[in-house]
């Protein structure tokens, strides 16, 4: 009887086994039809691998999906835009769905966090985003997808909605005008300023107003008023050089000058045979171009046109615009004779 129990015992085991067996083998080729049913199916497209788990696929079609290759799971299709190189310190990137609506995806997950609901979004950086709805208003959001900063003035053509050292540079479509605002929904500098660039890297901003630039520290504290011809950061952003009525100066952010008369380049001033003046020169201060005298370093000729070039007669030809189709005519000596 013993050994009856025991032979039925081994048989169960052994049968037990072959279940066991057969099951493990039936889902090891159900994951190997759907791996590859997953590439198949969709192909051909190409891939760009935007983090360790995910990559992007680009059908022929002009249409994306993402696909997380540690599931291998797509976890969004039908997509017609994914930003695969988002310029954003968020792991939020910004994707446009089927319906052509706008929203966030996890690039770490591939998974969609905010859903495409938007006409217009964009990148996430410290924390907030810019995103507009169908009305034309512009709100700032955070990555809960909760409304921190209401009714923005918005332009979905400004592509730089963005904070940068706790502010953001603000475009009103009415006026056609730019302001700074904090994270607060407070203006730090109303929208008066014919342009607002980005941050440097200290936080420092350049504005425009009447065509002339001036500069503004990260708290929107003015450091140089807009009226020079030109203002560039040194580097290291601890200086600048300031460009007015040709010349040009290095000066601390704290307006000290370290250089009084800075030129970028000098070269000869010839004609179109090749015949030089003796003692004068060109020099370059800010991309634009000017006449010095090499004998005293005198400035005859400001430096604020595109060309220079030395005529017959004895007269200096300066070029006015961009495509020097317009020029004003100097004698030698900096006197200005007429316009041509």
């Amino acid at each position: 009887m013993k050994k009856k129990i025991i032979k039925v015992l081994n048989l169960g085991y052994k049968a037990g086994l072959t279940i066991i067996g057969i099951l493990l083998s039936l889902n090891i080729i159900i994951n190997i039809a759907e791996w590859g049913w997953e590439l198949l199916k969709d192909k051909p497209y190409t891939t760009e691998t935007i983090n360790d788990n995910v990559e992007v696929r680009i059908y022929d079609n002009g249409t994306y999906s993402v696909y997380n290759t540690e599931s291998r799971k797509v976890t969004a299709k039908r997509m017609e835009w994914v930003d695969m190189y988002p310029c954003t310190d968020s792991r939020l990137a910004r994707f446009t769905g089927p319906n052509g609506k706008k929203g966030y995806i996890d690039i770490t997950t591939g998974r969609i966090e905010i859903p495409a609901v938007y006409t217009e979004v964009w990148d996430f950086n410290e924390g907030l985003a810019a995103v507009m709805t169908d009305d034309g208003i512009v709100r700032f959001i955070n990555e809960d997808h909760s409304v921190v900063i209401e009714n923005v003035p918005g332009n979905s053509e400004y592509q730089h909605y963005q904070f940068e050292h706790g502010c953001c540079v603000v475009h009103d479509p009415q006026s056609d005008l730019f302001g700074l605002m904090r994270k607060n929904g407070e203006w730090v500098l109303p929208p008066e300023y014919e342009f607002i660039d980005r941050a440097y890297r200290n936080g420092c901003r350049l504005i425009l107003d009447d065509g002339l630039s001036g500069l503004i520290d990260k708290d929107g504290n003015i450091l140089f008023e807009p009226k020079y011809q030109d203002i560039t950061l040194c580097q290291g952003d601890d200086c600048a050089y300031l460009t007015s009525g040709g010349r040009k100066q290095k000066v601390s952010l704290r307006g000290k000058v370290i250089e009084e008369f800075v030129i970028d380049d000098i070269s000869i001033l010839e004609d179109k045979n090749g015949d030089r003046h003796p003692y004068l020169a060109i020099y370059e201060a800010s991309g634009y171009a000017g006449v010095i005298d090499t004998r005293n370093g005198h400035v005859v000729i400001p430096a604020e046109y595109y060309r220079i070039e030395l005529i017959s007669g004895g007269m200096i030809s300066a070029s006015i615009d961009y495509d020097c189709l317009y020029s004003v005519l100097f004698t030698t000596d900096g006197k200005k004779k007429e316009d041509k």
